[in-house]
């Protein structure tokens, strides 16, 4: 449990530290895998939100939207969320 908790609140630090320094490549494989592994990792969406908050600009073709990146991770979080719900139900009941 403990062990657990440990990897998750480093993960939280190498998620956070890379939204203030702008890698938003290191934010979302981290965040995917992260809200695979873990339940209820909200860290992902609220990580890629803090990162438009510092970084993010209106553009263009986005009809001057500025949280382009949250808007993504918010659904690639709720994709992932369904994802493993539906495999891990279906793991489980085809093991018994």
């Amino acid at each position: 449990m403990k062990n657990k908790l440990l990897q998750r609140i480093i993960l939280d630090v190498v998620l956070f530290g890379s939204a203030m320094a702008g890698a938003w490549w290191i934010i979302f494989p981290v965040g995917i895998i992260c809200a695979w592994y873990y339940p209820r990792y909200f860290e992902f969406p609220l990580a890629a939100f803090a990162f438009d908050v510092i970084y993010g600009a209106p553009r263009e073709m986005f009809y001057n939207f500025v949280y382009i990146y949250s808007l993504v991770a918010l659904i690639l979080f709720l994709i992932i969320i369904t994802l493993r719900s539906k495999v891990r139900k279906d793991l489980w009941q085809r093991t018994f």
